[in-house]
C-alpha cells in the first residue's frame, strides 16, 4: 500500500502500511515516546506520541494499517505529534477499561492469559525546562483475541513480570482514581507457575 498525508487547516492526516516499527521513550511530559516507522512503500515517518496512545503503536503488527491524525509540536521541527491514531486491520480490547467499568471501583483486580509484554524503562521526564526523576515503568500486556492493558509498573513487580511465560496465567491489581491518572500495578500473582525468591537463601549460606 502507498502511503498517503493530506493537511487540513492546521492538522495532518496520514496513511500508513507498517513493514516495521519501534517505539523510543523520549522523556518530553506530553509526548513522551517517539515512533519511527518503515511503511511496505519503504517510506520512513517518525511522531511523538502521547500515553494514552502508546498501546496502538506497541501492539501493530507487519502490514497493519494506521491513521494517524498529527499537530505540529515545535516550529523548528519536522516530526509532529499525534493527537489521534487508528489500526484500521484491527480492533484492540482494553481489559482495564473494561475490568474497570465492571468493577466501579479505584481497585480492581481480574486475570488473564499471557501472550508477550512490552516494558519501557521510564526513569526521568522533562517538565518546564527540567529534568524529574522517577521510577516506573511503562508496561503494556498483550492477551489473547488483539486484547490487552497498559499501566504503569513499579520497579518492584518487575522480576515478577519477567518470570511470566507465554501462556501462563496472572492476576493483576490496578489503581485509577480518576479518567485523566493511568492505571498503576498495585499487585500481580502467577496463577500459573508458583515462583520462589532465592536471593536470600542463596545470601545466608
Amino acid at each position: 500500500m502507498e502511503m498517503t498525508f493530506i493537511k487540513t487547516g492546521s492538522l495532518y492526516e496520514v496513511k500508513l502500511q507498517i513493514l516495521k516499527l519501534h517505539l523510543l521513550y523520549v522523556a518530553h511530559k506530553d509526548y513522551p515516546f517517539m515512533c519511527h516507522i518503515l511503511t511496505t512503500d519503504n517510506k520512513l515517518f517518525s511522531c511523538v506520541v502521547r500515553y494514552i496512545d502508546a498501546s496502538t503503536f506497541l501492539m501493530a503488527k507487519q502490514n497493519d494499517i494506521l491513521m494517524l491524525r498529527l499537530s505540529p509540536v515545535y516550529d523548528q521541527s519536522d516530526v509532529m505529534g499525534v493527537i489521534s491514531c487508528q489500526n484500521l486491520s484491527r480492533n484492540y480490547a482494553d481489559l482495564g477499561e473494561v475490568q474497570k467499568n465492571d468493577a466501579g471501583w479505584f481497585y480492581f483486580s481480574f486475570s488473564l492469559n499471557i501472550e508477550r509484554f512490552f516494558l519501557i524503562p521510564m526513569m526521568y521526564t522533562f517538565d518546564g525546562g527540567q529534568t524529574l526523576f522517577q521510577n516506573k515503568y511503562y508496561c503494556l500486556i498483550e492477551a489473547p483475541q488483539d486484547s490487552f492493558v497498559a499501566c504503569s509498573l513499579p520497579p518492584k513487580f518487575l522480576p515478577d513480570l519477567l518470570a511470566v511465560e507465554t501462556g501462563d496465567t496472572i492476576k493483576i491489581t490496578l489503581e485509577k482514581f480518576n479518567d485523566d491518572d493511568k492505571y498503576v500495578l498495585q499487585c500481580l500473582i502467577n496463577e500459573t507457575r508458583k515462583v520462589t525468591y532465592i536471593n536470600h537463601t542463596i545470601h545466608l549460606l
